[in-house]
């Protein structure tokens, strides 16, 4: 998602051209953040679902700070 418009271009190429199924988002930026939007919306439009890990931050180590939580993911 840091690359912006280079990741959804990257998603709709790998998507219709080489038969991606999903997306897995790993921990960098938490699923609310507004930087997913742009990925986000691209994965909703191709009809492909996101993959990611979640827990609340007692159960995160310290190498997963962003992991998002169930209100995280409900927004």
């Amino acid at each position: 998602p840091g690359f912006g418009q280079e990741a959804v271009a990257e998603i709709e190429r790998c998507v219709k051209e080489l038969g991606m199924i999903g997306l897995k988002l790993y921990n960098q930026y938490t699923l609310d953040d507004p930087v997913q939007r742009p990925v986000l919306a691209k994965c909703a439009e191709l009809d492909i679902p996101v993959l990611i890990h979640a827990g609340y931050s007692i159960q995160c180590s310290a190498d997963q700070p962003n992991m998002s939580h169930s209100e995280q993911i409900a927004r």
